[in-house]
């Protein structure tokens, strides 16, 4: 092919082109936007609930200020047994944790 052929070519595509673009107008305007009822709806179902829980919350609370005051315990006797040598400080003494380096010394000053 020759370059006018070429380029007679090149034009008739731009001219195909150009009849299926749309108009610029319309591709200029902004869409029209339409709310969804979700975006409505879920904030506002979201703040009923939380509202109706703070007031079932509330009413709980002031139906448990209302009771009368629960009858006070009689405090339960101490079980423990003193035992002087305490039966397992020889856990402390095992070799694993005795030879764990001291973290709370400052190893600059020995």
């Amino acid at each position: 092919m020759s370059q006018p052929e070429i380029d007679e070519a090149f034009a008739e595509l731009r001219r195909e082109d150009a009849k299926k673009a749309p108009p610029f107008a319309r591709m200029w305007r902004p869409r029209e936007k339409r709310v969804s009822i979700f975006w409505v709806a879920a904030p506002a179902v979201s703040f009923a609930a939380a509202a109706a829980a703070l007031v079932i919350w509330v009413a709980v609370d002031a139906r448990r200020a209302d009771a009368p005051a629960p009858v006070a315990a009689v405090p339960a006797p101490s079980v423990r047994v003193a035992m002087e040598p305490d039966p397992l400080a020889f856990l402390l003494e095992q070799p694993s944790i005795a030879s764990m380096p001291d973290l709370d010394r400052d190893p600059r000053h020995p």
